[in-house]
């Protein structure tokens, strides 16, 4: 989203928190990306602030990974969700997903994440 997009917010002074200063209030906008750009009098009302934000800074959006960087992460959040099981249930499931070469290896193959997926979908039709 392009930085130039902007989202508003109009706070009547009034609405505060009971107790809160006009201090608290801007710290606490200004910590969730608010800006104040105006004061405004209402007729018959009493001031309202004027809050701005980048709607980029309301909304982060997750950084874009490629193909090989979110199969990586698949694979290796995979053989860590496996590392907290009992050994002898994890090497029950390399086992039947690996090759005995694949076990030797340092990084999972690329496919790992599928084949995990596969076996457990399997497993649990089973049962």
């Amino acid at each position: 989203m392009a930085s130039d997009c902007w989202e508003y917010r109009v706070l009547p002074v009034a609405e505060r928190p009971e107790g809160a200063t006009v201090e608290d209030v801007l710290n606490l906008m200004g910590g969730d990306g608010w800006e104040l750009v105006g004061i405004d009098q209402v007729p018959g009302g009493g001031p309202q602030y004027i809050f701005k934000r980048s709607l980029a800074a309301a909304e982060p959006s997750p950084p874009e990974l490629d193909d090989e960087e979110e199969r990586y992460l698949r694979n290796v959040s995979t053989a860590q969700a496996l590392m907290v099981l009992p050994e002898e249930r994890r090497d029950e499931i390399l086992r039947q997903v690996l090759t005995e070469d694949e076990r030797e290896c340092t990084e999972p193959p690329a496919d790992f994440y599928q084949r995990v997926s596969r076996y457990l979908s399997q497993e649990k039709e089973e049962s």
